[in-house]
């Protein structure tokens, strides 16, 4: 089981590698698979995965979209706790949105695997 935490979440990764990327963004909220699918709606968005043991992975906004139907929507934790094995593949996302200033959102999706 894992839970919502985005400040114990961002504490795992070295400041230089999240802020070199992301500079300096502000949270705004917890977000839902149905969150996710508004923001959509509304255009691209910029999707970065923070996944213990891997680089910083930052989808290009080309392909947010067919990132979103491959991964995405089937694995965003909509609740405060969820259980590996209650996703295909063992491993699900806490998604975040960020304010970075770009005018595009930010999502920060939390990988638990």
């Amino acid at each position: 089981m894992a839970e919502k935490s985005t400040d114990k979440m961002l504490a795992v990764w070295p400041d230089d590698e999240v802020l070199g990327r992301l500079g300096r963004p502000v949270e705004k909220r917890d977000l839902t698979t149905q969150d996710v699918k508004d923001l959509l709606r509304l255009g691209r968005l910029r999707f970065v995965v923070l996944s213990l043991g891997e680089p910083v992975f930052e989808v290009s906004l080309a392909d947010c979209y067919d990132f979103w139907k491959r991964d995405v929507k089937h694995h965003i934790c909509d609740q405060e706790h969820c259980y590996l094995e209650d996703f295909e593949g063992d491993y699900f996302y806490f998604a975040t949105e960020w304010d970075d200033r770009s005018g595009i959102p930010l999502v920060l999706l939390f990988k638990s695997h």
